[in-house]
């Protein structure tokens, strides 16, 4: 198949899927409220060439459809083809980026620990998954700590404003690795924009809310202002088009002026006028609301006890 029939069958198919979840789900049905977007992949573990065309592919959907907001690539790290090609696939990456720089990109990077790979490949994934091939998001960063340039990565992602997923269930069942040996800490300390992801629910038999526990529950330096701080980066470093609610990016202190006089959740006329453009802020709106709901119903039932 050739690139513009593959990117044609792929947003009809989406379109077709969202348009299906939508009808299936009940007015009142809680699912109805969930926006949901989709990232291009590529598999890291196929030969060159067929990783090169599902990033080409990836990128032009990505570049065109309004469900497709980002690309990734995906697949074990540790496998051999993935670990010797890791590199070029970056090189890949930062080449498709000049041909599409309004493409968002999210990389699985860092997936690794001693004795799953040979120590070289621990050195320099990350690194190079921020540097050459321009992630926004990096997903696991496991290995952070056993980078060659650690500390210059770290700085990278915190003034650059590069996220950390942070995926405390897939790393503990794939990897091993949790609790103290785990780099959340790391990436928390040294101010990188931290979010917490599930990785794969359906596989790991988990959800978002478990993400949530552990961290709570394994971190005692993790105050609840923290907790509303990962909530918050979900959405604000998210890819949702258009600009979010808040003044500066990533500080959550301030409201833009938009809306900086309503209620949170509720629309006056300049507010309702911003959110009807600006897909994120309109997501991040509705989590200020149920965030208000959620601390007054709790605030009101500590004044019964």
């Amino acid at each position: 198949m050739n690139l513009l029939y593959q990117k044609s069958f792929l947003v009809e198919s989406w379109n077709k899927i969202d348009a299906k979840s939508i009808e299936l789900l009940d007015a009142r049905d809680p699912g109805r409220n969930v926006t949901v977007r989709y990232l291009c992949t590529a598999s890291r573990i196929k030969p060159k060439k067929d990783v090169f065309s599902q990033l080409t592919l990836a990128f032009e959907v990505a570049n065109t459809s309004s469900l497709a907001v980002g690309i990734n690539i995906l697949s074990a790290e540790d496998n051999r083809t993935a670990r010797e090609d890791y590199s070029l696939h970056m090189k890949m990456i930062d080449f498709l980026h000049g041909k599409y720089p309004n493409v968002k990109i999210a990389l699985h990077a860092g997936e690794l620990d001693l004795g799953l790979v040979p120590p070289e490949d621990l050195r320099f994934h990350i690194q190079e998954a921020v540097e050459v091939g321009h992630a926004r998001r990096i997903g696991h960063g496991v290995d952070i700590m056993r980078e060659s340039n650690s500390q210059k990565t770290l700085s990278e992602m915190r003034n650059g404003m590069v996220t950390i997923e942070i995926m405390p269930v897939s790393n503990r069942e794939i990897l091993g690795v949790s609790g103290e040996d785990h780099p959340f800490p790391i990436y928390l300390r040294h101010g990188v924009p931290v979010i917490l992801a599930s990785d794969d629910p359906g596989v790991l038999r988990t959800d978002l809310t478990e993400q949530f526990v552990i961290i709570a529950s394994d971190y005692p330096q993790v105050s609840y202002s923290d907790i509303k701080t990962f909530a918050r980066n979900s959405l604000e470093y998210s890819f949702l088009s258009g600009e979010g609610i808040w003044a500066a990016e990533g500080n959550y202190s301030q409201i833009r002026k938009e809306c900086a006089g309503c209620r949170p959740g509720t629309e006056c006329k300049e507010c309702r006028a911003f959110l009807d453009k600006n897909d994120k802020a309109k997501a991040e709106w509705r989590h200020e609301g149920d965030l208000a709901a959620f601390e007054e119903s709790i605030s009101a039932a500590i004044k019964l006890q």
